[in-house]
């Protein structure tokens, strides 16, 4: 997993592990950074975001230590 900044951790911890969906959007530098990253991708509703199997697998390993 590429090193993450605190604040793309806690996004992720704060997304849904069954559906995938993210938290209430957070500021628009963040979500472009996640998406860059390949962690992201848009949801379903206008501004939602669901975690990528990228994102999904960033997701586990955090829930893991």
């Amino acid at each position: 997993m590429t090193s993450l900044t605190y604040s793309q951790k806690l996004w992720l911890l704060l997304a849904d592990p069954t559906t995938g969906d993210v938290a209430e959007p957070p500021p628009q530098w963040l979500i472009e950074q996640c998406h860059d990253l390949g962690l992201v991708t848009p949801g379903s509703k206008p501004g939602s975001w669901t975690l990528s199997p990228a994102g999904r697998a960033a997701q586990r390993q955090l829930l893991q230590r």
